[in-house]
Parts: C-alpha cells; sequence; structure tokens
C-alpha cells in the first residue's frame, strides 16, 4: 500500500524583518517600528512501497523493542520583501489659541491640519501567493497587524461618526507633553482617515476583483488599523478606498493591477471584506494608510491645572509597530 504523506505548519516569528499574502474574503458588509517575521513550512513524509510486505509479527514471547522512523524535508519560505511601509515625517509649528482653553470646553484647544498628511502607509513590492498550493492558509507570517502606543501605553485606533457613513474616520488618543519639562500636561486626540484595499486574481480562471477593507477578526489583515466599532465607518467603495490610498502614497489602482499582472479587475466591489487567510491558487496585492485628510483636527485637552498660561510647545508622540501572523 502507498502511505500518503503528511504536513504540518510551523510559523517562526523573527523580529527585524518584514511582509502579507492572500486572503480570504469570508464576510462582506452588506446592506517607530517595524518587525519581520519569517514564515515556514515543515512537511514530513512517511515513505511507503507500492505492494509494500505485511509488516513482520512477533508473539508475545518476544522482548519487543523496536523503532519507527518518519523522515523529511524542512522547506522555508521568507516574505521579507513583500511588503513595506512608511511613517509621516510629522507635523511642526502647529498653532492653537490658548483662548480656547476655558473650564467651559474642558481646556480644549483645537489645532486644523491644513494639509494631506500621511501616518502610516503600507503596501505590497509584489503581489503574493500562498506558499501551499492546493490549501487555504493561516498563520504563515505574512499577515500584517497594526499596533500603536503613546507614552509607553498601548492606545487604540477608534472609529467614529455615523454607521454607514463610509469615509473612513477614526481617532487616537495621545499623550501631550510640555517641550521643555517633558511633563504630561493634557491628552491629543487625532481625528485621522484610514483606508484599506486589496485586489486578487484567480490563477485559473484569471478573474480578478478589489475590494475596500474592514478588520473584525483576529487573522485579519490590517487588523488594529481598520476599526469596526462604527458600523460601515470605513469606505465600501473599492474605487473610493483606493483613490484614498492614493492620496497618501499607497498604491493606486493602476499600480494594484501592475503587481497583479491584470489589465483591468473583472469586479471594483461596493461592499468592503474582512480578509483572513491565504487562499490556495489565488494571489493579491494589498495597500493601507492612515492619516490626516486636509482640515481634519486635533483636540488637544490639558489636565486640571496644567494648561499653559502663555506660550508653550508642546509635542504628542504616537508609537506605530507593524507585525505579522
Amino acid at each position: 500500500m502507498r502511505l500518503r504523506f503528511l504536513s504540518m505548519l510551523v510559523a517562526m516569528r523573527l523580529r527585524w524583518a518584514s511582509k502579507l499574502p492572500m486572503f480570504n474574503h469570508t464576510k462582506k458588509r452588506g446592506a517607530s517600528m517595524r518587525l519581520r517575521f519569517l514564515s515556514m513550512f515543515v512537511a514530513m513524509s512517511v515513505a511507503g512501497v507500492a505492494n509494500a510486505a505485511a509488516p513482520t509479527w512477533e508473539d508475545g514471547t518476544t522482548q519487543f523493542n523496536k523503532t519507527f522512523t518518519a523522515s523529511g524535508t524542512v522547506v522555508g519560505k521568507e516574505f521579507m520583501n513583500d511588503w513595506e511601509w512608511a511613517v509621516g515625517t510629522g507635523l511642526q509649528g502647529l498653532q492653537g489659541a490658548l483662548s480656547q482653553a476655558t473650564t467651559t470646553n474642558g481646556n480644549k484647544v483645537t489645532i486644523t491640519v491644513p494639509t494631506l498628511t500621511p501616518i502610516l502607509v503600507g503596501r505590497t513590492r509584489k503581489a503574493i501567493q500562498s506558499p501551499f498550493p492546493e490549501t487555504d492558509n493561516l498563520g504563515v507570517g505574512s499577515t500584517p497587524h497594526i499596533a500603536f502606543t503613546s507614552d509607553g501605553r498601548s492606545v487604540k485606533l477608534t472609529g467614529e461618526g455615523e454607521e454607514w457613513e463610509a469615509k473612513g474616520k477614526a481617532y487616537l488618543d495621545i499623550t501631550v507633553k510640555d517641550a521643555n519639562t517633558s511633563s504630561k500636561i493634557g491628552t491629543a486626540r487625532l481625528h485621522l482617515t484610514y483606508v484599506g484595499v486589496a485586489g486578487e486574481v484567480d490563477l485559473k480562471t484569471n478573474k480578478s476583483i478589489m475590494y475596500s477593507l474592514f478588520a473584525k477578526d483576529n487573522n485579519a489583515i490590517f487588523l488594529g488599523g481598520l476599526p469596526t466599532n462604527v458600523g460601515a465607518s470605513e469606505f465600501r467603495s473599492g474605487s473610493a478606498a483606493v483613490a484614498m490610498t492614493e492620496k497618501f502614497g499607497g498604491l493606486s489602482k493602476q499600480e494594484l493591477l501592475k503587481q497583479l499582472d491584470i489589465q483591468q479587475f473583472t469586479t471594483i466591489t461596493e461592499d468592503s471584506s474582512n480578509y483572513e487567510f491565504l487562499v490556495a491558487g489565488f494571489k493579491v496585492a494589498a495597500t493601507y494608510a492612515l492619516g490626516f485628510q486636509p482640515n481634519q483636527t486635533i483636540d488637544v485637552t490639558f489636565e486640571q491645572g496644567k494648561a499653559p498660561t502663555s506660550t508653550t510647545p508642546w509635542t504628542a508622540s504616537l508609537g506605530i509597530q507593524v507585525t505579522y501572523v
């Protein structure tokens, strides 16, 4: 008889390298730091021979101490060069009038960001395929997750606005410090725009599709960067989403097409999707962006008794971490 081979997956995470692949879009919505990971799979094969001889049987009176051996090959698959990320240069010289900070408004100063300002932009360097040609896969070390920190603590990107508004609105609350003393004087709420897009092609049929993304499940691409607390707050239209990623410096529609090596998408959906895992027989290209659109704002709220009484330089830093599963 012939024995079939057994495969098993091992995910090895190594710091100091980066990169995504093809994901299952199982759910749709209807009506400063970068880590890289090495992923590998182990294929263990139990050798068999057609028409193999029957095993040798020994009765219970014989001392029994035998060994069964399995052997195989470790095959490495690295995604170190599949992704690239960029962090914006920051904002300097923002002006806010201290006269705004009164007890009646909670000691808050609102500052307008005048220009398009990226905070985090990510993109595939090339379209990615599953390393396993016949099986859908999780945990191959190439699905990016995003996390934010401020003053040593985790902060969460939180959706805002109305349900089904579909404008990608969200905020982050980060610590504000006196630039002269480095002491905390308040909190800044950054009102931001987020967006994620993926394009995929079926290698057998050459049919293709482009989606806007949200990230709800633990295995979802861009988890932590595409909030879902406000229903359908993300861009729903694939066309609108990719136009926004292009503005922030992410991939454009034409760049997605080029990576996928196709001329046009068969479908550009109006429903956003949640990608979870690599799908055998497909390849994918994707992009992400987070930042300020012109005239979005920063609300600086000073702690009780710490509102400056004269012109005071301030600083607010946001830590960004990208990891892979």
